[in-house]
């Protein structure tokens, strides 16, 4: 088994890599699979991960008013990397963890605010926080938490969430969705991730959406943007087309002349029942109207009855095809 030490080391060299910007995709999948592997790896890697994000806000305050070089922990795992033998640079990881630990706790006494939530396929979760603040877990949802006197901060590792803010103008709400932060005080709006992509709709106020290689973005009451790399798009839609795109809420799909196979994927996201599309002609068939996202077979039936498809059900499979 892993020591404590050991595993502080390993977050403390992924939080140095992610912020040189050294993670391709395959890493951070890798990263992903580390957290994943125990909950110790998970805390330590989210308690430095905070140290460093205030370490940071400090460092830019003191900037404004001391011209006195400042320390950066950026600096020292860059010369950490740079080590060249293998003790060097693990005795070197094992200082910064510790000191970056000991930022932790000074800063933050009480570390045992950090929650994990997660649903399973077609489940939804309300969690109401310590602020007042209320999410709604999506589907195969995967989040954690930290609100306290200090800080409001959701990790969003997968799925979607709808979040009903409460204000507080002293305390931003923080959401991290990989290398992106989406920054609020008070406001309703849902997020998504589904793996380098982010989709985020505003009904509410509005949001700022951070990354370290696109310029700060702002989304507003009855906008929704999509961001993939360093790309995103940000469109105005109707108030009633916000609302449908969040009508998981009451446990509904709503299509807008959408293609079947997308409105397909969309259903097999929440049901353990899926649905494959033949053929080309069936999937570019267009569809619109509201449907009770855990009813597999109720949407089925509609599609053959409206549009002459042929419906097949092999175990827990419907395959919908062209009638040929």
């Amino acid at each position: 088994m892993k020591t404590s030490e050991e595993t502080e080391i390993r977050a403390s060299e992924w939080i140095a890599r992610q912020d040189r910007r050294e993670l391709a995709a395959e890493e951070r999948r890798s990263l992903d699979r580390w957290l994943d592997e125990s909950p110790a790896h998970r805390v330590a890697y989210l308690r430095l991960e905070s140290a460093w994000v205030r370490a940071e806000r400090l460092r830019a305050l003191q900037s404004r008013s001391a011209t006195r070089p400042m320390f950066r922990w950026t600096d020292v795992l860059a010369r950490w990397a740079a080590a060249p033998t293998r003790r060097s640079l693990s005795m070197l990881a094992s200082g910064c963890a510790a000191a970056l630990v000991a930022i932790v706790w000074s800063i933050w006494p009480a570390r045992d605010g950090l929650r994990d939530y997660s649903t399973p396929i077609g489940a939804r979760e309300v969690v109401v926080l310590a602020d007042g603040s209320k999410l709604t877990l999506n589907t195969s949802t995967r989040l954690s938490t930290i609100v306290d006197a200090h800080e409001r901060t959701v990790w969003l590792k997968d799925g979607e969430a709808f979040f009903d803010v409460a204000h507080d103008a002293s305390r931003p709400f923080v959401i991290v969705v990989d290398r992106r932060r989406i920054v609020v005080t008070g406001t309703m709006f849902s997020v998504r991730r589904d793996g380098e992509r982010l989709d985020v709709t505003v009904l509410e106020g509005r949001v700022q959406v951070q990354s370290e290689d696109t310029p700060l973005t702002l989304i507003s009451k009855n906008e929704s943007a999509i961001g993939v790399g360093a790309n995103v798009l940000v469109t105005p839609q109707s108030e009633a087309h916000s609302r449908a795109a969040v009508g998981w809420l009451q446990g509904r799909l709503f299509f807008d002349q959408m293609t079947l196979a997308d409105a397909a994927a969309q259903f097999n996201r929440y049901n353990r029942k899926k649905i494959v599309i033949a053929d080309l002609d069936a999937g570019n068939i267009r569809i619109g109207g509201s449907f009770e996202a855990a009813n597999v077979d109720a949407f089925a039936r509609l599609v053959q009855t409206g549009f002459g498809l042929v419906i097949r059900e092999t175990g827990n499979t419907v395959t919908i095809a062209s009638a040929r």
